[in-house]
This record gives C-alpha cells, structure tokens and sequence, in this order.
C-alpha cells in the first residue's frame, strides 16, 4: 500500500454512512448475508448475520463468512466488520478472494473508494491496517484450530474518541498502579 495511506496524519470527518446503522445492518442483504436488525446487545448495538457456507466439506466444515456492524449507540455505529473462518485449508486461495470480493463490495457501501491494494493484501492473507479517507481499515489473520480472517473498517470519529478516552484514563491508571506497588506490595515489573 502507499506510505500516505498507511499513517493518518490527519483529522478526519465521519464518514455519513455511520450514522444509518439501520442502513448498514442491511448493507450485504442481496450477497445472502441479512442481519436481524440493529439491536441492543448489553454492551452496545449489533446487527449479525448468520455465518454464510461456501465451498466443500472436506473433512469438516465448510469454509463461512458473517458480517457485523457494532455501535455504542442507538443512532449511531462504530465498526462494520466481516468475519472468514477457513474450515477447509485447501480453499484458502478461493476463500480470501470471496473475502476481497466482499471487502469491495462493503467499501463501496460505506462510501470509500475500491481500492485494488486492499484487495491484494488480502488475497495474499496478509495483515494490514492504514486509513482511507474517514475510516481505518484494518485486515488481520488469528490461528487457532482453523484461521480466522477479519476486515474491519472503523470510523474515523470512533477510533479518535478512543484514542482520546484512553490518553484521558492514563493518570488514573497510573495512580491505580502506585496504590497497587505501595498497599500490596507488588513490583512495577510484576504489574
């Protein structure tokens, strides 16, 4: 990828299709992928679809693919995400191209430019992660029993809220920290 697409250097406006989570939640409804609506999960707003099959059996599952969009609020979402779970090693080459062809297709739903590096990075299962436009992209791989392939694409207002949140709660956790060391005695290594 570019070297100015992979720092942001700058401050970004949200990107409008954030602030239609219901609109979201029904973004990859023509690609089988429909979600049971935007709703209260306890932690926040969710909209899920169920895990798609594509691909043979071999000698378990399927390889699937599901699609999340995730918020803190009624009115407004956070994370749009999709989710490869690779049951079958031998398909992995097919099923990342499907995860690129969705990617694309998911991009262009939110309102960023298709862009064909983001599609090779992850047809080569390559983790990545950089901004585009109003939102930070982020393409990554966890090996458990099966891999797990994951494109998240977040929006450029939430991820600086975050950054903000957590530069705030730093002294608090640093005072934690030395009340920690001083009434129990641990070390700061041990911490």
């Amino acid at each position: 990828l570019p070297a100015e697409t992979r720092t942001r250097t700058t401050t970004y406006r949200s990107l409008a299709a954030f602030n239609d989570p219901t609109t979201l939640a029904k973004a990859l409804e023509e690609f089988q992928l429909p979600t049971k609506g935007w709703k209260p999960d306890g932690l926040g707003y969710i909209a899920a679809s169920p895990y798609i099959e594509f691909g043979s059996r071999g000698t378990s599952m399927p390889n699937n693919l599901a699609y999340y969009v995730l918020g803190g609020t009624a009115t407004r979402a956070h994370t749009v995400q999709l989710v490869l779970n690779v049951n079958n090693p031998a398909e992995v080459t097919d099923a990342l191209a499907k995860l690129a062809q969705m990617t694309q297709v998911l991009l262009e739903k939110v309102g960023l430019p298709l862009t064909n590096d983001l599609s090779a990075e992850i047809e080569a299962g390559r983790p990545s992660e950089f901004w585009c436009q109003n939102a930070k992209v982020s393409f990554s791989k966890q090996q458990t029993k099966i891999d797990t392939f994951s494109v998240s694409i977040r929006d450029a207002a939430s991820v600086e809220e975050e950054a903000k949140s957590a530069e705030a709660s730093k002294p608090l956790v640093e005072r934690c920290v030395d009340l920690i060391v001083r009434d129990l005695r641990y070390s700061r290594t041990e911490l």
